[in-house]
């Protein structure tokens, strides 16, 4: 294989570079890690919305 032909390989006379395919790959995966990092948070709110804090027993004063 001709120098420069192969993308992405770390071996002397090749190119280093990250073509189309890599940058969709890269993309899809910060989409991937977005999606989870928002439904964390989603279901991290609706537990804090789904927990009610007990009541504080009220005192009442004898007369």
């Amino acid at each position: 294989m001709p120098a420069g032909v192969a993308g992405g390989t770390n071996y002397p006379g090749f190119s280093n570079r990250m073509d189309r395919r890599h940058w969709l790959l890269l993309l899809a995966a910060a989409v991937c890690i977005a999606g989870l990092v928002l439904w964390i948070g989603e279901i991290d709110l609706g537990m804090e919305e789904s927990i009610t804090p007990t009541p504080v027993p009220a005192t009442t004063t004898q007369p």
